[in-house]
């Protein structure tokens, strides 16, 4: 018998599930892992005009949410505010959509800009970043001085992702925090599920080896040494071809040359295989950040990270999930 999604969300801080049921025709939530905001939008039956009138939503109210199906497990997918309503009429009927953010992004953030940073780390650009917002930075960064770096014509939130990037960092946006991780942590998280074709509705894989390296070498201009240097960084070979990428950049040691080598192998080396899964509700653990075995698919089988979800649920017709990935390790040959 298939599993029937369920939901629980918690608007003003009190549960309006059994509240919602009646009206609640379609949820989608999507999760992103890099640089931008996850989103929530569902969509409410407004036949007797209350969601029009006396429920109008306020923008900015909090909502969270969980989603899983019933008499299962529930998935936290976080916290978020009301950012957008819209309201339709149609042949079909009339109906309220309310759409929320992890975060609001506010203007300052979204304008393109100029700016020159000087002797500034990397985590106090991310909290200079984040305060014109009103946001403050959680997560793992190492302590890199930039010498100096430049903003061309950017927003803040794309420079920020562009620098951290680099150096081999990604950030999530969640509850008005900016999450930063390093993306091999990221990368070497345990399996949280195993995925074949039989327990999901469709797998497609692309295989775009062609585009890998195995190694990158950077090199940079050594104000003590006064010569110029290079770093080369070899990742594991498992899906790379034998060619070796060629990078410069200004550094201020050689930490920061081993960042970026690193960093571009990674960015090199990821998404040369990569696919998207679909699937109904009935997988715990299939949100952006985590890593899943994905199996019986031949040579491409292996250890995928998920970089994004959408969880979409048509109230009456069924639920659909889907999952963008990439490969970052193998599997036992035994499990193709």
């Amino acid at each position: 018998m298939k599993k029937q999604p369920a939901y629980e969300l918690i608007w003003n801080g009190k549960d309006l599930t059994k509240a919602l049921d009646p009206y609640l025709t379609n949820l989608v939530f999507a999760d992103r892992e890099q640089g931008e905001s996850d989103e929530l939008e569902f969509t409410l039956d407004d036949r007797e005009g209350l969601w029009r009138n006396q429920y109008y939503p306020r923008k900015g109210d909090p909502v969270s949410l969980k989603l899983g199906w019933k008499d299962g497990v529930f998935d936290p997918c976080g916290s978020f505010q009301i950012d957008e309503i819209e309201t339709v009429r149609s042949t079909q009927g009339h109906f309220v959509t309310i759409k929320a953010l992890s975060a609001i992004i506010t203007e300052p953030l979204r304008t393109k800009r100029r700016a020159r940073y000087e002797n500034i780390t990397l985590l106090r650009l991310a909290t200079t970043i984040a305060s014109k917002g009103g946001m403050t930075v959680s997560g793992y960064i190492e302590n890199i001085t930039l010498k100096g770096i430049a903003q061309h014509r950017e927003t803040d939130l794309g420079f920020l992702r562009r620098v951290s990037t680099m150096y081999g960092y990604v950030f999530s946006i969640k509850s008005n925090k900016l999450v930063f991780t390093k993306s091999d942590r990221l990368q070497a998280r345990a399996s949280v599920a195993r995925i074949s074709p039989d327990n999901c509705d469709s797998i497609r894989i692309t295989d775009a080896t062609d585009l890998s390296v195995k190694s990158v070498k950077h090199t940079y201009w050594d104000a003590e040494k006064r010569k110029r240097v290079s770093y080369e960084y070899q990742g594991s070979s498992g899906f790379t071809k034998p060619d070796t990428l060629q990078i410069e950049g200004h550094v201020s040691n050689q930490q920061q040359s081993e960042l970026k080598a690193k960093a571009a192998w990674l960015k090199a080396n990821n998404g040369t295989v990569s696919g998207t899964i679909e699937f109904g509700f009935g997988v715990s653990g299939i949100l952006a950040g985590n890593n899943i075995e994905i199996i019986r698919m031949g040579v491409v089988s292996g250890l995928y990270h998920i970089s994004s979800t959408r969880h979409s649920v048509a109230f009456g017709t069924g639920a659909r999930l889907t999952a963008d990935v990439f490969k970052v390790g193998s599997v036992p040959a035994s499990l193709y």
